[in-house]
């Protein structure tokens, strides 16, 4: 199980508290324009223990609310940050006895999304099919929760997709990374080379062998 403690200000305050309504609120689920839409840090102490109650590790660590709509659920999914500010650059723990690395920069708690309050295991076992595939996936545990003390359910601890996951599991440095999103938003990196890649493939036909050729220097054909 895991215990996560933070100034009940950080979490539960009408104006500053990650978790609230706040007063901006749509009365509609999932209640836009609620403090917990915004991307907002508080600091945290987060605590590991094995199935025995013995603590495994413990860390002062950032803690923000994660997710998309499910943020409009009561049990609402954290995300976990290792930085400087909070004396940690990593959580060097193994977490996940699968993975061949136990370092990562951050970490979350997911609430299983839509599958809230119904099997919790959904998005975790369909995942899981993926084991022995040759790609990246997010490992996962289930774990019991309590927040400053008080039971809070059930979570899906998993790694956290960023430039850092896609780092460990290529074994290359994150600032090695493109990481793009919707239609070649940038996440990390830079789009340069991706947008340079689809107008090749707009301006040049792939019936083409040396078109595709070239293609394939820049495209894991397989895993795509």
């Amino acid at each position: 199980f895991v215990s996560i403690v933070s100034d009940p200000y950080n979490l539960f305050d009408n104006d500053y508290g990650i978790y609230e309504l706040g007063d901006d609120a749509s009365n509609d689920w999932p209640h836009f324009g609620a403090n917990f839409w915004e991307d907002w840090e508080r600091s945290a102490h987060f605590s590991f223990f094995n199935q025995d109650g013995q603590l495994e590790i413990e860390f002062n660590t950032g803690l923000k609310i994660f997710g998309a709509y499910s943020r409009g659920h009561a049990q609402k999914s954290f995300s976990f940050f290792a930085r400087g500010q909070y004396g940690i650059s990593e959580f060097n723990y193994p977490f996940f006895t699968e993975l061949n690395y136990s370092k990562f920069q951050s970490f979350i708690l997911r609430n299983s999304g839509n599958d809230w309050l119904k099997s919790q295991i959904k998005d975790a076992a369909n995942t899981s099919l993926m084991y022995g595939a040759d790609l990246e996936y997010q490992s996962h545990r289930s774990v019991a929760s309590y927040l400053n003390g008080e039971y809070w359910g059930l979570y899906n601890l998993r790694e956290k997709v960023n430039e850092h996951f896609l780092a460990s599991k290529a074994n290359v440095e994150p600032d090695e990374i493109d990481l793009l999103t919707n239609n070649s938003e940038i996440v990390h990196g830079t789009n340069e080379e991706y947008l340079n890649l689809i107008n090749f493939i707009s301006a040049n036909s792939l019936t083409v062998t040396e078109n595709y050729e070239y293609v394939k220097t820049q495209i894991d054909i397989d895993n795509f």
